[in-house]
């Protein structure tokens, strides 16, 4: 299924104000051998992504700030940080989230704000899929579907 059996529990949790005590994992220390071979000499890859391009890992994104770049204050890049005057303008919004999205808790805020301003806003929570899975549409039936939820 499109979206998680467990979703409305998931979203409960973010919507009430009973989300202050949540556990959290230190994976730093957290040691991955590298791969070896038969021999139990380390293998020689070739780089998967060109320098200074690799994907960022949890605890990368968990040590960025906010306040070092001030696009991400902008209300109209962070429709978050918007003031309750821009959002009681807005038309009503459909926002498509992913379970397994980093900022998924931003787009339930979202949501929240905006039904806390009157404004008239659905939230559809897919399963199974990255952020960023529109770039992916193609590749999959459960990508096609989402980008199908996006659509209508």
């Amino acid at each position: 299924p499109l979206i998680s059996e467990h979703a409305v529990e998931d979203v409960s949790f973010f919507l009430s104000g009973d989300n202050e005590s949540f556990m959290t994992y230190d994976l730093s220390s957290v040691a991955i051998p590298p791969p070896v071979g038969e021999d139990g000499s380390e293998l020689e890859y070739p780089r998967e992504f060109p320098l200074g391009f690799e994907p960022l890992r949890s605890e990368q994104l968990a040590e960025m700030r906010v306040e070092s770049s001030p696009v991400v204050k902008d209300p109209f890049c962070s429709p978050l940080l918007a003031p309750d005057s821009m959002l009681k303008g807005l038309p009503p919004v459909h926002i498509v989230a992913c379970a397994l999205d980093p900022i998924l808790d931003d787009s339930v805020m979202f949501a929240k704000r905006l039904r806390s301003a009157g404004q008239p806003v659905t939230l559809c929570i897919v399963d199974d899929l990255p952020h960023g899975f529109l770039s992916l549409s193609q590749l999959s039936k459960e990508t096609k579907e989402a980008t199908n939820v996006c659509a209508e």
